[in-house]
């Protein structure tokens, strides 16, 4: 063990002159360019000592005696000293793990934790409860079919999407954090939270808590039993003694009684649902809420005696616009005296509500910070505003735990995660993967959460990332995110550094990084209940694969697939044990689905000529994976196996596909990750529903059924081929596709292939044998990368009447940023062209040995569904069908 030691003078001088720069030099303490700058370390601070013993670090300061006297020194202040520290020394030694900052008290003159200065925060209030009897905490609601029982059920988990926009009084609206090489982390964390991690943690049973909104739908509908619109009961109700949602709320003891909320939806997709209602000790354990949605019914079980008085949240499915769908309160607890509680149910995430300096944010919630999230769930001043001193940066450092310690219920089984990104000081410099939790007096359990979150993603970025990522260690410091914790576990990351210019904010910029990153979290939360308690707690399943579904006799429809990989490294999931087939009328509202322990499940009395959507996902008692794309067949009149097959090729989802946004003048445009258009892999809707239209049936199969031979092309006389924005690194066609499509040629088959990539991936990138492939089968050449335009017109063929329409820019379903320019190769001829831009050929057909209609983009891309239904009835018109 090292002995504690004063640094010789060349470590002083360094030291001396990076915290020197940090005090002296102007550095921007918010990612809104100089106009608001803070130093680090304010002037006037004295460094007094710094020692070393190993790992540890302790630092001495004496700060101005003004300033801890005056307000100024806030918990954001406090905050931002210690990271800068951090920052700092372990830039220049890297071994470093434990930091303790120190400061001199003025009173006493005793060297002190910098936390210990700041003003003591107000005790957190209890929730409003009602009920005459003594009550113990239950455990978390007990979900029926709206989720899976998994490794984490009874489990709580509390996850901190870090910064976001706050209102700063001199400079209005805000975000915490700097632009750097196109990314934001106020918007990083919580699009990486929200869109993967909570799922992953719902999926394995667990009660899921956000410290910012998770519903990404700027959409809100409230409908409260104090509105005559959309509110309605039967049976015998009473109104309740306790302050309620927006005024009352409504009781009921009968087991007949029905409360019903029923929205208008201006827009369709996919809401959040929420309900909100004063626990008690008599209220009922198993209040039944009947989500009425455009799949179905999903029945959700709520214990009412916990987590009131605040947005309860149920799950999230799709709404259809109108009055389509409702949701449905019932008794049926059984119990004796047990009381359901009707009060308000709130539909979608909505935008930012909270009113400051006489505006609201104009921001989605879920973009705005935790303080004011945590005033719209219910929480009292002392949690959100707990100084009044009216800077909301510093509010919103003390807001995520102080509202998670809120929100827990006594005795819930619970753990706190902050992601954070980008904690480096200096450009250029950050890399890799630490953890933090308290250096002083962690909460209990802190430690092991730590150790398994960590491990658990460094192993896991090493062997499905970069194999050289860097591990920062697990470390300590004095953060208020972790000081303010006392009642659970709590861990915070610092997941990668964006302002470096590679690797990590490359990574950061990659989708399925942050998935990967989001998979280790959640796998690294089950092995540290599974370290904790001693027992062995299974991961739930990947996706399963090689998904067909097809005709097999009349009215007859058989789904199939291949199991999910694992693997021995720790990567995936564990092995599944069965599976849920899902079923929609439209592709995008599925139903509660049908359990089955095979890989194929055959449907029988379907209806002729009516299209059906399926889904799968793998199960075991860890928990129900991601579902796989979604699939489509047109169930057949009369004969068993259509003539046609539709194959979805487009699974690429990458950087490349980021949404670029321009946020604001200091922020400028920033790369967003919404998955909702980049890759929804239900593209097969736009198929489907042109094909049906035309009365055609047909099967459909993922392409790795095709090319690993479990879907034989030649049992059909027409293929449609769905490639999307597929490009090189996951290539449009690989070597066994390309045989697979060449002998279905050469039989004479038809093929509809559409993509913007194609020709970019074949003739301009591709080897000498796909440049073959595609000039010879595919009967064009690669003419330009892209037509710069959205706008295409009929310009011959069986196009040639064909008026001018629209390809999508990303208001719809994804942007076609760089369609492919075609050059046909005689006999092909050209039948679209692009308008405006730089011009080109966007389609060819060609009819000979074969016939083939090739699109420079995507079909779904065809932004009107008229225009859309009669090019596929040209096509297949062509094809004979």
């Amino acid at each position: 063990m090292y002995q504690a030691r004063r640094f010789h003078a060349i470590s002083w001088l360094l030291v001396l002159l990076s915290l020197a720069s940090l005090s002296a030099g102007a550095i921007p303490r918010i990612g809104v360019g100089a106009q608001e700058l803070l130093s680090a370390l304010p002037a006037g601070t004295k460094l007094d000592r710094l020692d070393m013993v190993g790992q540890t670090v302790t630092i001495y300061l004496t700060l101005p005696d003004h300033l801890i006297s005056s307000d100024t020194f806030t918990y954001a202040m406090s905050d931002e000293i210690v990271e800068r520290v951090v920052d700092t020394l372990s830039l220049q030694y890297p071994h470093l793990r434990y930091f303790h900052v120190l400061v001199k008290d003025p009173a006493d003159g005793t060297f002190k934790p910098i936390s210990s200065l700041l003003p003591e925060l107000p005790p957190i209030p209890r929730k409003p409860h009602q009920g005459q009897r003594h009550h113990k905490a239950a455990s978390p609601p007990a979900f029926g079919q709206a989720q899976p029982v998994g490794a984490l059920t009874g489990k709580t988990i509390f996850l901190s999407q870090s910064h976001g926009w706050y209102w700063h009084t001199q400079f209005g609206w805000l975000t915490q954090r700097p632009n750097t090489n196109d990314i934001v982390e106020d918007f990083v964390t919580p699009e990486l939270i929200n869109q993967y991690l909570v799922q992953y943690l719902w999926n394995a049973g667990a009660d899921v808590w956000t410290c910012r909104e998770r519903d990404l739908n700027t959409q809100q509908i409230i409908v409260d039993n104090d509105q005559a619109d959309g509110y309605s009961e039967t049976g015998a109700w009473q109104t309740g003694s306790l302050p309620g949602f927006g005024g009352t709320y409504r009781m009921a003891i009968s087991p007949t009684a029905m409360a019903r909320w029923q929205p208008t939806f201006l827009q369709e997709g996919d809401y959040a649902v929420y309900a909100w209602y004063v626990a008690g000790s008599n209220r009922s354990s198993r209040a039944r809420f009947e989500i009425n949605h455009g799949g179905g019914q999903t029945v959700v079980l709520v214990n009412q005696q916990v987590h009131g008085s605040t947005w309860r949240y149920l799950g999230t499915y799709y709404f259809r616009a109108g009055r389509s769908g409702s949701v449905t309160l019932v008794n049926e607890s059984g119990a004796a005296g047990d009381t359901v509680i009707a009060d308000a149910i709130r539909f979608g995430g909505g935008m930012g509500s909270i009113a400051r300096g006489g505006t609201t944010s104009q921001r989605p919630r879920w973009e705005e910070a935790a303080r004011y999230f945590a005033e719209f769930q219910g929480a009292p001043p002392q949690v959100f505003d707990p100084l009044s001193t009216g800077e909301d940066r510093d509010d919103d450092v003390t807001a995520r735990p102080r509202y998670a310690e809120w929100e827990k219920e006594p005795g819930e089984d619970a753990v706190y995660i902050s992601l954070h990104t980008n904690a480096a000081a200096t450009p250029n410099t950050g890399t890799g993967t630490e953890t933090y939790i308290h250096n002083t007096a962690p909460s209990p359990g802190s430690a092991l959460l730590q150790q398994a979150v960590h491990q658990e993603l460094i192993n896991d970025i090493r062997q499905g990332w970069d194999a050289n990522w860097r591990d920062r260690g697990l470390r300590t410091a004095n953060f208020g995110e972790l000081r303010l914790l006392t009642t659970m576990p709590g861990v915070l990351i610092e997941l990668a550094f964006h302002d470096t210019s590679t690797p990590d904010a490359q990574y950061l910029r990659e989708p399925l990084f942050r998935q990967l990153a989001a998979r280790a979290i959640y796998q690294g939360i089950v092995k540290y209940f599974e370290q904790r308690d001693r027992v062995d707690l299974p991961l739930l399943p990947e996706p399963p694969t090689h998904l067909t579904v097809h005709n097999t006799d009349w009215q007859e429809v058989t789904i199939s697939w291949r199991p999910p990989q694992t693997d021995r490294v720790g990567l995936v999931g564990d092995q599944a044990t069965s599976y849920k087939v899902y079923t929609s009328a439209d592709g995008k509202a599925f139903d509660n689905g049908v359990a089955t322990s095979d890989t194929s499940l055959t449907l029988t009395g379907l209806t002729p000529g009516r299209v059906y959507y399926f889904r799968v996902t793998a199960l075991n008692d860890g928990g129900e994976s991601f579902p796989t794309e979604v699939l489509a067949v047109k169930v057949a009149a009369g004969v068993a196996r259509p003539a046609m097959l539709v194959v979805n090729g487009f699974d690429r989802l990458d950087r490349f596909a980021l949404i670029p946004r321009f946020e604001s003048g200091p922020l400028g445009t920033v790369r967003r990750m919404f998955l909702q258009r980049m890759n929804t892999y239900d593209y097969i809707i736009e198929h489907a529903t042109a094909i049906d239209a035309h009365g055609v049936a047909f099967d459909s199969c993922s392409n790795e059924a095709v090319r690993d031979g479990i879907v034989s092309l030649a049992d059909y006389r027409v293929i449609d081929w769905i490639l999307g924005e597929e490009s090189t690194a996951h290539e449009t066609f690989d070597t066994d596709e390309q045989e697979r499509i060449r002998q279905f040629l050469m039989m004479g088959g038809s093929l509809f292939v559409s993509g913007s990539e194609i020709a970019w991936d074949l003739d301009q990138r591709g080897s000498v044998a796909d440049r073959s492939f595609y000039r010879n089968f595919l009967q064009a050449r690669y003419a330009g990368d892209d037509s710069d335009t959205h706008t295409v017109t009929g310009t011959g063929g069986i196009f040639a009447d064909i008026g001018l329409f629209m390809i999508d820019d990303g208001r719809r379903r994804y942007d076609v940023d760089s369609p492919d320019q075609l050059l046909p190769i005689w006999p092909a001829t050209a039948n679209l062209m692009y308008v405006g831009g730089s011009g080109g050929h966007a389609a060819i057909e060609y009819a000979s040995a074969y016939k083939l209609v090739h699109f420079g983009f995507p079909f779904e891309a065809i932004v009107d569904a008229e225009i859309r239904r009669t090019i596929m009835a040209r096509i297949l018109t062509f094809f004979g069908l």
